[in-house]
């Protein structure tokens, strides 16, 4: 399950190569113009001061995406060091290069072959821009159900601050996996109103929410807080990206929620608009 963060960091990631696509487009559609006389030249210059301004966006972009994934995602520095050469001449190749490495380790990390041979090759000069035209696509198609969610910084350490901690008591033990003894069941009944549901989950000891779906209209979590349940009651919120029209108000559903041992719980919540 990915984080907002995560999400933020793809989007303007593929935010960034689609201004790149269009700078481009109307670099293209400005050189055009110089060829009609002084009317087109003045022309063509405005256009290409917007492919400038439209480019230098596309780059600030790229930049927040990298940074956005530096926590969850190793050598995204490169990323960063290669948007910063991309604006330099003569080392703008070797900006793409570390862009499209970049890239890579993205399509690394989320399991995303498309993205991974986008960012070879990115990284290869003169066809780089295909690369970048594979890696939007990549973008596009990764599976954010799937992703694990990385333990939060500090967690298990037995001292300092814990996510969700305060700061006299010390964060518990990381859950271990595959703990087929714990007892987890929903307490009480739970409730989805817009695209948020609520509910309590009762836990015999610790486990680690990996992952949650509606059932019967193919949506997914984008972000469940906790991750980590500890024994007794935890009160668990997740946020679907989108809920369908065709939801009736009043009605029960179900959302399985899978857990780090290789088992599902299913709680009922009441949807209200």
């Amino acid at each position: 399950m990915a984080s907002p963060q995560e999400m933020n960091g793809i989007s303007r990631l593929r935010g960034g190569i689609a201004f790149e696509f269009l700078a481009a487009i109307l670099s293209i559609i400005g050189i055009i113009f110089f060829a009609g006389g002084i009317a087109g030249i003045v022309v063509g210059l405005v256009i290409l001061v917007i492919a400038l301004v439209i480019a230098i966006i596309a780059l600030i972009r790229l930049y927040g995406g990298f940074s956005a994934l530096e926590p969850y995602v190793s050598n995204m520095v490169l990323g960063k060091v290669g948007v910063i050469l991309a604006i330099i001449p003569y080392l703008n190749f070797v900006g793409y290069i570390l862009i499209g490495i970049a890239l890579y380790f993205i399509g690394d990390r989320y399991n995303n072959g498309t993205l991974k041979a986008g960012g070879i090759i990115t990284a290869i000069p003169f066809i780089n821009f295909i690369g970048l035209i594979i890696s939007y696509i990549g973008l596009g198609s990764i599976n954010f159900s799937a992703v694990p969610q990385p333990y939060p910084p500090g967690y298990g350490q037995g001292t300092g601050l814990g996510q969700g901690y305060g700061p006299s008591t010390p964060p518990s033990p990381l859950p271990q996996q595959g703990q087929p003894n714990v007892s987890i069941y929903q307490v009480g009944q739970g409730t989805l109103r817009y695209n948020t549901a609520n509910f309590t989950l009762y836990s015999s000891g610790q486990a680690r929410i990996m992952g949650a779906s509606l059932e019967g209209v193919d949506t997914y979590a984008v972000s469940i807080n906790p991750m980590f349940l500890n024994p007794g009651n935890n009160n668990v919120s997740i946020n679907f990206s989108s809920l369908p029209q065709t939801m009736v108000p009043g009605g029960a559903y179900r959302i399985k929620v899978n857990l780090d041992n290789n088992t599902s719980v299913y709680v009922t919540v009441i949807y209200s608009q």
